[in-house]
């Protein structure tokens, strides 16, 4: 049995949540930012998992859906602890992580493409509000919105090629240079003055 969008979501959400803890080990980003990530992901998880829930029971009527977090706070995709703040611009974990932001972001780029997922985000603009801080992180674009491609991800721009002139090769013309006698000769023999 296949797992439930939700599922599937909740699955996607943890994933990336142990792989930025992870990254403590290898000194990719501060223990602080690390704690923002994981609670701007945590808390994005649970909104929006109680938003299915209750589209799927047919009891959202398009009010708030609030799943612990107090009335009045805002997920704007900033935050700050210990001094840490999170970037704002568009895929700015790629950066610093980019296998995992590239491998978490086409799977929720992915789940956001189903036909019946897309459609409930187009449909309601909390979805798309608590998805944004997270999608942004990633380089994820929302369907129904439209993101510029990050400098980071665009490709580099050709360099100009610099042509050098040939030189032409000219052969050593030993008649005009005064040598001593039997030089001249072993010169010939070893093969200089040649063209090759």
């Amino acid at each position: 049995m296949s797992p439930s969008p939700a599922e599937r979501f909740a699955l996607t959400f943890l994933g990336l949540c142990q792989a930025v803890a992870a990254s403590v080990a290898f000194g990719l980003m501060t223990s602080a930012m690390i704690v923002l990530v994981w609670a701007r992901v945590r808390k994005a998880e649970g909104l929006f998992l109680a938003l299915l829930a209750r589209v799927a029971a047919g009891r959202w009527r398009g009010g708030w859906v609030r799943a612990g977090v107090p009335r009045g706070s805002r997920d704007d995709g900033v935050g700050t602890a210990g001094g840490a703040r999170l970037p704002t611009r568009f895929g700015w974990l790629m950066a610093k992580m980019p296998f995992v932001a590239a491998g978490y972001g086409s799977q929720l780029q992915a789940l956001l493409d189903e036909p019946a997922m897309a459609a409930l985000v187009a449909e309601t603009a909390q979805a798309r509000r608590i998805l944004g801080p997270v999608c942004r992180m990633l380089g994820v674009v929302i369907p129904g919105c439209t993101a510029p491609l990050p400098p980071a991800l665009l490709p580099p721009a050709p360099k100009a090629m610099r042509v050098r002139p040939k030189r032409a090769r000219v052969a050593l013309d030993f008649g005009r240079i005064p040598l001593p006698r039997g030089v001249l000769t072993a010169a010939r023999r070893q093969g200089f003055g040649k063209i090759r």
